[in-house]
């Protein structure tokens, strides 16, 4: 693609996610920084063997999810939501060589119903995909989700899979516990890979109307970066948004956990951000306790995530294979 028409692609795209205000385009900044602190505190946590995990099946994870919402008094009917359709557990065999089927959850719209749908291979990950899944499907509206919606309901996912791990923990299934702290923080820096090289283009593009190697080089001069290897991100803008929701969630849901985990945030306040998130920023901001973030004062988040990691390296992984 020639350099003009790129430039005439993302003035299109720009013209269009900034016709109302935009709180993913607006806060583009901010979301990069939460970006490279997620991605330089967690990079060198050891990928752990999926292989390990045990296998339980789809009935004794659907269980073990029923009882970890009955005893923190979570308002979920999961027989209720399986028996009407809204959600789908496939099992594929421990032989499958299908990379998304020990990770795999999508919440959706299906011809305008909402939908669960998970995908794994028995072992405990399932359980922690199907909770996820089914926080996003407690904040989804009936038609579609809004900006703060998109902003908050990945962090509030994550934070609620997090606990379950918790549960799985409590409940005999320490090393599986483990395994998917540290796959989860895995996947979250792979997507940051994919991502912030896109953040960084818009960035530059946001702040000088510029794409240009020349631009580029001297807006990025304090840094070792390769031109080349940024501007044909840009042929990905339109994941902006997936970015921004993503990388927002991997951070706040973890500066979330260790809030709770400090007795500052109950399981009713995540109650009330389920409904929170469909009314207003604001309300959502004050629950959170994230009033400093947009105002680029990340300090609390940073100290959330050394805090998680040393929690986490504390606890060391049984090898079976």
């Amino acid at each position: 693609m020639q350099i003009k028409d790129l430039y005439k692609e993302v003035d299109e795209y720009i013209a269009i996610i900034t016709e109302y205000p935009n709180i993913f385009y607006d806060n583009m900044e901010i979301i990069y920084r939460l970006a490279l602190m997620h991605y330089n505190i967690y990079n060198e946590i050891e990928d752990p063997n999926l292989n390990d995990l045990t296998y339980v099946g789809i009935l004794k994870n659907i269980d073990l999810v029923k009882d970890y919402y009955k005893k923190n008094n979570i308002n979920v009917d999961v027989d209720k939501i399986i028996s009407n359709g809204t959600i789908e557990m496939i099992n594929h065999s421990a032989e499958d060589e299908c990379e998304h089927a020990t990770i795999g959850g999508v919440n959706n719209y299906i011809n305008g119903h909402k939908s669960v749908r998970v995908e794994g291979n028995g072992t405990t990950m399932d359980g922690a995909i199907l909770v996820h899944e089914i926080s996003h499907y407690r904040n989804q509206p009936d038609t579609r989700r809004s900006q703060i919606n998109n902003l908050f309901t990945e962090a509030i996912a994550y934070l609620e899979e997090l606990l379950y791990v918790d549960y799985l923990e409590e409940n005999g299934y320490k090393n599986d516990a483990k395994i998917i702290r540290r796959f989860n923080l895995n996947l979250s820096n792979r997507f940051i890979e994919d991502y912030y090289k896109l953040l960084k283009m818009l960035i530059l593009y946001k702040n000088t109307r510029d794409i240009s190697k020349e631009s580029f080089e001297k807006y990025y001069s304090d840094e070792n970066t390769k031109y080349e290897d940024y501007i044909k991100e840009l042929t990905n803008y339109t994941s902006l948004h997936a970015a921004c929701w993503d990388i927002f969630g991997f951070a706040i849901s973890i500066y979330l956990y260790m809030e709770y985990k400090k007795n500052k945030l109950s399981q009713k306040t995540i109650d009330k951000l389920h409904i929170a998130i469909n009314r207003s920023l604001n309300e959502s901001i004050m629950l959170t306790n994230l009033e400093g973030i947009f105002y680029n004062d990340l300090e609390d988040i940073f100290n959330s995530l050394i805090e998680y990691k040393e929690m986490i390296e504390t606890k060391e992984l049984v090898k079976k294979h």
